[in-house]
């Protein structure tokens, strides 16, 4: 009696176990799901959007920060003695913005110059723009998001020259 219930439970749990080639097959499929669901969703470009979004809204407070400086100030904006020299810090120093704000890394944000900073080009101290490269496919076409004080609007552009008069 004891054999025969041994050997009716190796039967049933042989006959219950999964062969390599199923289980192959199972992983295979689970792997054909997972890259076209990667492909569909475009994790980078989900990154780059959110980033897109930060420097957004990053331009957006500095740009409300160089208003209440010139507001202050005689409708004058910061204007630095050399390109390294950015306006961020005299901004901070005045108290209209709480803390220098540095774009996402990787981010090219000034049209002139080459540093990876939100800069303020000033054109004789009564106006100027806010510049920044956009990274997400939705701005491919229009690939610059731009601050100018003469209309006192951000939005995307493809030009990264100076602001219309």
């Amino acid at each position: 009696m004891e054999t025969m219930r041994f050997k009716t439970f190796f039967r049933l749990r042989s006959q219950a176990a999964f062969t390599l080639i199923e289980i192959i097959i199972v992983l295979a499929i689970i792997a054909v799901l997972a890259a076209v669901i990667l492909v569909g969703i475009d994790p980078i470009d989900k990154i780059n959007s959110a980033n897109d979004s930060k420097v957004q809204s990053d331009i957006n407070a500095i740009a409300k920060a160089l208003e209440a400086y010139s507001v202050n100030n005689y409708n004058s904006y910061p204007n630095p003695a050399t390109p390294e020299d950015w306006v961020q810090p005299t901004l901070v120093a005045s108290g209209e913005l709480k803390a220098v704000i540095n774009p996402p890394a990787g981010y090219f944000c000034n049209a002139a110059q080459t540093i990876n900073k939100y800069m303020f080009n000033n054109v004789a101290g009564t106006e100027g723009q806010v510049v920044c490269r956009l990274k997400s496919k939705k701005f491919t076409a229009e690939p610059w998001w731009k601050w100018c004080s003469t209309s006192g609007k951000a939005d995307s552009l493809t030009g990264v020259g100076l602001c219309p008069i």
